[in-house]
């Protein structure tokens, strides 16, 4: 039942008991009236009179309330209900929009991982083009600067039996000659050096081992006499328990080979060339320096050019500029590092840090025993 025709029931209801309440209580005052008229007992008639308007009253009285509450329920009862339709609804509606916020991110999610599975194979195949291209130009490389050393070489034999076979000596062409020689021995050394850069990634992967630093710096020694006679370079080494380093021989033998060889050229003409070189250990690291007493290099001028390749620093000495550059690639390719300080005029200090297996100082006890018994 509707709260309209509730209220209609209701007041229908009240309005015929008022209208009978009103004709009982017409009729008791015309009855009090004609008894009043005829000089009857009217007292008896009075007092149905109330009897009838407070019954009258009560009715109307309980009836009106009973309606009341009916009609209050029913309010109560529809607004609860709206209520909780409207929170159904609102529950509803935040449902679905907490899962269509769900469906969208994980909608994005599969999306992201999508393009990143595309962008990874698409690294995949970049980086086999890559490979391909740095292992074709690195035989490249190397063929065309193995090629080229056998007709250096001619050319150095041509030029050595053109100067024997000139007769009379023209020192215009002795000195076309030997311009040519320079120019030949420089071609050669650069030939050398593109062909280390270009072996360089092929011996990143060789076995390391338990080496003895001062035998290769010796080695090294004994390889450069001529200029070290030449500029009567003195050697100062020190290398203590630290003798020991685990690495590659080919590698520590190059990094070794270029560090001394330019302490021992770039050395300055006045004072006695000096070459100190130490090293010990601070953890699992061991830390070579080679020092000099040099010419040394303005390092405000050349800081950002140190170790790239092809760059040189002084015209009097020569060389390719390659040496540094495979040094610092050596070294940070096998978890090291290199620090160079150097004063104009003064000298260059170079210091290297090689990282040791944690095993160092047993593995090193155990070879310094065996060479002990042999």
């Amino acid at each position: 039942m509707s709260i309209s025709k509730m209220i209609l029931y209701s007041s229908s209801l009240v309005a015929i008991i008022a209208g009978i309440a009103g004709m009982v209580t017409y009729g008791s005052f015309s009855h009090l009236e004609e008894s009043i008229s005829k000089a009857e007992s009217w007292q008896t008639h009075l007092d149905q009179l109330r009897v009838t308007i407070l019954i009258t009253c009560f009715s109307i009285f309980l009836i009106a309330l009973i309606c009341g509450q009916f009609i209050a329920r029913f309010l109560n009862k529809t607004i609860s209900d709206l209520s909780q339709l409207a929170n159904g609804t609102d529950g509803e509606m935040e449902g679905k929009s907490r899962g269509r916020q769900n469906l969208d991110g994980l909608a994005e999610a599969l999306r992201q991982s999508q393009i990143i599975a595309q962008q990874k194979e698409q690294m995949e195949v970049l980086n086999k083009e890559l490979q391909l291209k740095n292992d074709s130009l690195d035989s490249l490389v190397y063929r065309v600067s193995h090629d080229l050393k056998a007709p250096i070489i001619n050319i150095q034999s041509l030029l050595k039996i053109i100067k024997n076979r000139i007769e009379p000596k023209n020192s215009l062409v002795d000195q076309s000659l030997g311009m040519a020689e320079k120019a030949t021995v420089r071609l050669q050394t650069t030939i050398v050096d593109l062909l280390e850069v270009a072996r360089i990634e092929k011996r990143l992967k060789e076995g390391e081992e338990w080496l003895s630093i001062s035998g290769i710096i010796s080695d090294v020694i004994s390889d450069n006499q001529r200029q070290i006679k030449q500029w009567g370079t003195i050697f100062d080494i020190n290398l203590g328990a630290a003798d020991q380093l685990y690495f590659s021989k080919n590698n520590l033998s190059s990094i070794l080979a270029n560090l001394i060889t330019n302490a021992i050229k770039y050395a300055s003409p006045e004072r006695e060339a000096m070459v100190k070189i130490y090293a010990n250990k601070e953890g699992d690291t061991t830390i070579l320096t080679i020092e000099d007493n040099g010419i040394g290099m303005d390092l405000k001028k050349h800081q950002d050019h140190l170790f790239q390749m092809f760059k040189r620093f002084h015209d009097h000495v020569e060389g390719t500029g390659v040496g540094m550059y495979i040094v610092k690639k050596l070294m940070e390719d096998n978890n090291g590092s290199i620090l160079l300080e150097s004063e104009l005029n003064v000298g260059t200090k170079l210091t290297l840090y090689f990282q040791q297996p944690a095993e160092n100082s047993l593995t090193t006890e155990s070879i310094m025993l065996s060479e002990s018994t042999t």
